[in-house]
């Protein structure tokens, strides 16, 4: 993580409840609904470190995007998941709707199971 010890404690909050080493990156405003502030407070923290202290800004901000893409490569996996066994299950319902049964019933029926 990055040097945030010239930071002020309320910015330090933020950037703490930013880069928590929880499983989901939190958003703004579950940072400021976490740390019982307004949502523009968190801007606000966030304006004054970019403006005050630029190279700790934008270390928090690389940090944050690996956070992100980390984040977002999960959920295309998920999307990726479901959308293969969303189909899988549409085709096994056709199938069954146009010969009586499913795929894998195909040789119960035929007595060579």
């Amino acid at each position: 993580m990055t040097d945030i010890t010239q930071l002020t404690p309320g910015q330090k909050r933020v950037v703490h409840a930013l880069l928590s080493a929880n499983k989901k990156t939190p958003t703004y405003k579950s940072v400021a609904k976490k740390l019982g502030v307004s949502l523009g407070t968190v801007y606000t923290q966030l304006k004054r470190i970019r403006e005050q202290h630029p190279e700790t800004y934008q270390s928090i901000m690389l940090e944050r995007q690996r956070h992100l893409a980390k984040r977002h490569e999960q959920s295309l996996n998920r999307a990726k998941a479901h959308s293969k066994d969303y189909h899988r299950r549409r085709y096994n319902h056709q199938y069954k709707e146009k010969y009586g049964y499913y795929p894998w019933e195909r040789y119960a029926y035929a007595g060579k199971w």
